[in-house]
C-alpha cells in the first residue's frame, strides 16, 4: 500500500516525520512524496499566552489536584472524528488520562466522568489547574452547577 507521506502525516495525529515513516515501515506501507511545513502542527506551536509551567507545590494526595489541557486543529479529523485533544494528570502520581474529543463542548463530560472514576476509586478532586482559556472557564461552571461539582473547592 502507497500513502503520499503528507495525507498519511495528517490522518495519523501530526506525528513527526520520523514517526511516519516508522508506522509505516512497521506496516509495510511505503510512503511517496515530500514532507512539508503542516500548518496545524505550526499553528499549535504558537504561544498564545505565557502560563507558569510548574506549581510552588505538590500535591501528596492522589486525585485531590488534577491538572487540564486542550489543544485543537482546525482542519484535520482523527479517523474516529475527532478534533480536540484533552489531557488531564494527576499531581500526585503523574498519571495522565488522554481523551480525543469531536468538539471542545464535551471536555465537561469527559472531566466530570474522570472525578466521577477518581472519587470511585476513594481519591475526591478538589482542585483543577488550567489555563484561562474559554472553553475551560466554561468547563468552570458546568462543574460548579452540578452536585458532583461541590466538592471542588478552586480552579487554580
Amino acid at each position: 500500500m502507497y500513502w503520499e507521506i503528507n495525507c498519511f502525516h495528517n490522518i495519523f495525529g501530526h506525528a513527526s516525520e520520523e514517526a511516519c515513516k516508522a508506522t509505516a515501515k512497521h506496516y509495510g506501507w511505503k510512503l511517496t512524496g515530500k514532507m512539508e511545513a503542516c500548518e496545524d502542527y505550526q499553528m499549535s506551536n504558537v504561544q498564545q499566552k505565557k502560563v507558569r509551567k510548574t506549581a510552588d507545590t505538590e500535591s501528596a494526595v492522589p486525585g485531590e489536584r488534577v491538572f487540564i489541557d486542550m489543544s485543537s486543529v482546525s482542519q484535520h479529523t482523527s479517523l474516529g472524528g475527532a478534533k480536540v485533544w484533552l489531557c488531564s494528570v494527576d499531581d500526585a502520581t503523574g498519571i495522565t488520562w488522554n481523551h480525543l474529543l469531536k468538539r471542545k463542548s464535551d471536555a465537561p463530560k469527559k472531566v466530570m466522568q474522570l472525578a466521577r472514576k477518581l472519587l470511585d476509586r476513594g481519591q475526591q478532586v478538589r482542585f483543577i489547574r488550567c489555563d484561562n482559556a474559554g472553553e475551560l472557564r466554561k468547563l468552570q461552571k458546568t462543574i460548579d452547577n452540578t452536585v458532583f461539582g461541590k466538592g471542588i473547592s478552586d480552579y487554580l
